[in-house]
């Protein structure tokens, strides 16, 4: 009786812990929006230094096998956390301008960033 006791408190943790992961991925913070720049090369510097801030953060958590770190907790505090530290007002406005789903995905497609760019 005390064995399942256990394995059912651990089980509610677990599920507990997994939406609270996914409401905190979803989130997203106040920016300032009138830094964020709507011309093409602007746009693709700014993701080309985000992706530099995910890749090295995947590195760091040691989240290798895949391309989607949407749920994976270390990756996405540890991105989110550089990007603020960053001090760079446009790389954050772009940041959280994303999508969370194109927030932390490796393979973020055009269509990601072109809804960014106001030709």
């Amino acid at each position: 009786m005390r064995k399942w006791f256990f394995l059912l408190a651990g089980l509610v943790l677990f599920v507990a812990a997994s939406a609270f992961t996914l409401e905190a991925a979803s989130a997203s913070e106040q920016y300032d929006a009138s830094a964020l720049p709507h011309d093409k090369a602007t746009i693709l510097a700014l993701n080309d230094k985000q992706m530099l801030i995910l890749r090295r953060a995947v590195r760091y958590c040691g989240s290798l096998g895949r391309t989607k770190h949407n749920r994976d907790f270390c990756v996405f505090s540890n991105t989110d956390l550089d990007v603020r530290q960053s001090g760079d007002k446009a790389l954050i406005a772009f940041h959280w301008a994303l999508l969370p789903t194109d927030r932390y995905d490796e393979r973020r497609s055009w269509v990601a960033l072109r809804r960014m760019i106001k030709e």
